[in-house]
C-alpha cells in the first residue's frame, strides 16, 4: 500500500506573502467581508459601556445611598445586553456568509485547476491527497475565515479600546495590570513555530489516511480474495496511530498556550485586587473603579483566551494554505498555444515523425518512432504488455507531449492545437470502461447537452447494446452505482463502445475494448465497429486474434532497444486467413520505438 508523502515546500514560521494571497481571496467578497466586519465592531460597544455602568452605579448612587435614577442605569445595562446577544447573533450569521462563499469560490477555483493539471500530476499524487486538499484543507482556511480573521481584528480592537479606557480611569493600575504582558507576548512567540510544525505535519497525516482509506476501499476484493485484511488493518492502524500521536502534540501545546494565558489574567487580577485595595484604603482609588478594572481586566484576558485559540486555528490555516497555494501554483504541462491551429478539415490523418518518449525517471518507452496512419485507414496495434501501445493512444490524446520529435493530426502538430480540439477529434474506449454515479443517459452523453435520446438509442443500437437497456426499470434514467457497480465489465465496456460513437469523431480507438466481452457479444460488437469504421480512422489495440480482422494493417510493436526493428507492417484483407501472431510475420518496416517499460 502506498503512504503518501507530501513534499510540498513549506516556509517557515509567519509567511507575509502567504497572508497577503489569503487575504486576495476576500477581494471578491469585500462588500461581505466589510458588512461582517461592521456587525463585529458595532457588537464591541454594548460589552465596554457595561463594566462603566458598573462604576456609576456604585460610586454615584450605592455608596452615597441615592436610589433616586438606579433604575436607569439597571435598564440601560439590560438594554446593552439585550444588544449584545442580538449583534452576537447577527455576527455569527454574517461570518457565517462570508465564510462559505469564500470557501465556495475557492473550492471551485481548486476543482477547476485539478482539470487542467496534465495526466504527469496525477502519475505523481495520489488520489487522496488531492481529496484532502479540496476537503480537509479547505475547511481549515473556512475556520480561519468564519471565526478567526474578522473576530480577531475586532477583539485586537476591543483590547486597543479596554486599554484606553483603562488609563483615563487610572493610569497606575493599567500600568500594573498589564505589566505581565511582555513574558506573556515572549512566551507565545516560542508556541508559534512549534504550532506551525505540528499543523504541517497533521496535514500529512490526514492526507495519509485519506490515500490508504481510497486504496483500501477500491481494492477491498481482492485484499478479501487473497486474505490480506489484517495486513491491510495493521498498516491503517500504524498510520492512525501517527495521526493520533501528531494530535496529541497539537493538544498539548494549544492546551498550554490557553493556560498560559488563564494564568496571565489571573495574575493580573490579583495584582489588581492587591493594588487597588491599598488604593481605596489610602482613599485614592474608589471602588466603583476597582470594580469596573476587574471587569474591563476581564473583558481584556477573555479576547486574549480567544485570540490563543484562534491562533491556533490560524497556525492550521496556514498549513493547509500552503499546500492549497503549492497545488494552485502547479503550473498545466499540456496546455493550448497562445494562437491555436485548427486543422480545416477532420480526416483523421496521423503521423508519428521521429518520436522519443519517457515517462518521468524512466527508460525510454518509445525510441524514434515513425509511422503514418492515412485518413480512414483501420490499423491495428499489437505486441506484448508493456511495448508501448497504450503510450502511442496517450501521445495521441496529447495526455502528454513527446520529449523529442512530432505528432500531428490532419497535418497540425498536436501541440500547435488546443487539446480540447485535439480530443474532440477522436473517440477513446478503454480497457476499464469508465462510468460515473449518474444516469445511464448521462454517462452516454458526459453531460453535454447536444444528444437528444435518438442519437442516444441509434449507439446503443449500433452496440447492439439497446435491447437490455430498453429492458432497465428506467432505461436511459437507470442510475449508475458507485463504479458501475450495477453492470458487468462487459456491459460497461459496451456503454463507453457506445459514447464514443455517440459522439462521432473522425479518429476511434479501441484500446483492449472488448476484453471484457464473451466470444458471440465480441463478435457482434466487432460487426458494429466496422459499420461504425466506415468513413473515420479506426485504431485497435488487441490481444484477440479475432479482432485484428477489421484492420487494414496490423503494426506489431516490439520491444527491442533503438537499435533494433520495432514494427511489423502486415496488409490485411478479408481473403486472408486469420491472423495468429503479428509478432511472427516476417516482413519488416519501419524502424521504431520501444523498451519494455510498463504502460
Amino acid at each position: 500500500m502506498t503512504h503518501d508523502r507530501d513534499d510540498t515546500p513549506v516556509s517557515g514560521g509567519f509567511d507575509l506573502r502567504l497572508a497577503r494571497r489569503l487575504l486576495g481571496i476576500l477581494a471578491p467578497h469585500k462588500w461581505w467581508t466589510l458588512a461582517s466586519l461592521g456587525v463585529v465592531l458595532a457588537g464591541i460597544v454594548p460589552s465596554l459601556v457595561q463594566p462603566y455602568l458598573y462604576k456609576v452605579a456604585i460610586d454615584q448612587h450605592i455608596l452615597p445611598g441615592r436610589v433616586e435614577g438606579l433604575q436607569w442605569i439597571a435598564l440601560a445595562y439590560l438594554a446593552s445586553l439585550l444588544v449584545e446577544s442580538a449583534l452576537l447573533y447577527g455576527e455569527v450569521l454574517m461570518l457565517e456568509q462570508t465564510g462559505q462563499r469564500l470557501i465556495h469560490d475557492l473550492r471551485l477555483r481548486l476543482f477547476g485547476h485539478l482539470r487542467k493539471l496534465s495526466s504527469s500530476f496525477y502519475d505523481r499524487n495520489p488520489v487522496g491527497r488531492i481529496v484532502t486538499r479540496v476537503t480537509s484543507d479547505v475547511e481549515s482556511i473556512n475556520e480561519l475565515f468564519s471565526s478567526g480573521l474578522i473576530s480577531t481584528l475586532a477583539d485586537v480592537l476591543k483590547v486597543a479600546a479596554i486599554v484606553a479606557i483603562l488609563w483615563n480611569m487610572d493610569a497606575r493600575l493599567t500600568l500594573l495590570s498589564f505589566a505581565i504582558l511582555l513574558p506573556l507576548g515572549a512566551l507565545s512567540a516560542l508556541f508559534s513555530r512549534a504550532l506551525r510544525r505540528v499543523y504541517r505535519a497533521l496535514r500529512a497525516q490526514v492526507a495519509r489516511i485519506n490515500v490508504h482509506l481510497q486504496e483500501s476501499l477500491s481494492g477491498v476484493r481482492l485484499l478479501q480474495i487473497f486474505r490480506a485484511e489484517p495486513q491491510n488493518r495493521r498498516q491503517f492502524e500504524a498510520i492512525s496511530r501517527e495521526h493520533m500521536e501528531v494530535e496529541k502534540r497539537s493538544a498539548l501545546l494549544e492546551g498550554a498556550l490557553s493556560a498560559l494565558v488563564e494564568l496571565v489574567g489571573t495574575t493580573a487580577v490579583a495584582l489588581l485586587l492587591w493594588s487597588g485595595g491599598i488604593g481605596i484604603v489610602a482613599g485614592s482609588v474608589s471602588l466603583g473603579t476597582l470594580v469596573a478594572f476587574l471587569q474591563y481586566v476581564q473583558r481584556f484576558f477573555g479576547p486574549l483566551r480567544e485570540l490563543s485559540g484562534r491562533y491556533a486555528v490560524m497556525q492550521a490555516a496556514l498549513a493547509s494554505a500552503e499546500k492549497i497555494f503549492g497545488l494552485l501554483d502547479t503550473p498545466p504541462e499540456i496546455v493550448a498555444p497562445p494562437a491555436p491551429v485548427r486543422p480545416e478539415r477532420a480526416r483523421g490523418e496521423i503521423e508519428f515523425r521521429d518520436v522519443w518518449f519517457a515517462y518521468a525517471g524512466g527508460e525510454p518507452v518509445l525510441r524514434g518512432l515513425n509511422l503514418r496512419i492515412e485518413p480512414g485507414e483501420r490499423v491495428a496495434l499489437a505486441g506484448a504488455t508493456g511495448a508501448g501501445k497504450t503510450t502511442l493512444v496517450k501521445l495521441l490524446t496529447r495526455l502528454y507531449d513527446p520529449q523529442r520529435g512530432s505528432i500531428r493530426l490532419d497535418g497540425v502538430d498536436l501541440r500547435d492545437m488546443d487539446p480540447r480540439e485535439v480530443r474532440r477529434r477522436i473517440g477513446l474506449v478503454l480497457q476499464d470502461g469508465t462510468l460515473f454515479a449518474e444516469t445511464l443517459g448521462w454517462n452516454l452523453r458526459l453531460g453535454s447537452d447536444d444528444f437528444d435520446e435518438d442519437r442516444m438509442w441509434e449507439a446503443l443500437r449500433q452496440t447492439r447494446a439497446e435491447d437490455w437497456v430498453r429492458a432497465l426499470p428506467l432505461g436511459l434514467e437507470e442510475p449508475v452505482r458507485e463504479r458501475g457497480a450495477n453492470f458487468s465489465a462487459g456491459q460497461r465496456q459496451i456503454l463507453s463502445l457506445a459514447r464514443a460513437l455517440l459522439f462521432d469523431p473522425p479518429v476511434l480507438i479501441f484500446d483492449e475494448a472488448t476484453s471484457a466481452i464473451d466470444p458471440a457479444t465480441d463478435a457482434e460488437i466487432r460487426a458494429s465497429v466496422r459499420e461504425a469504421a466506415r468513413g473515420r480512422t479506426l485504431i485497435l489495440i488487441a490481444h484477440r486474434p479475432a479482432s485484428l480482422d477489421l484492420a487494414d494493417r496490423v503494426i506489431a510493436i516490439d520491444g527491442g532497444t533503438s537499435h533494433q526493428a520495432a514494427f511489423s507492417i502486415v496488409p490485411q484483407h478479408s481473403s486472408d486467413p486469420p491472423l495468429r501472431s503479428p509478432l511472427k510475420q516476417p516482413k519488416q518496416e519501419a524502424a521504431g520505438c520501444c523498451s519494455d517499460e510498463t504502460t
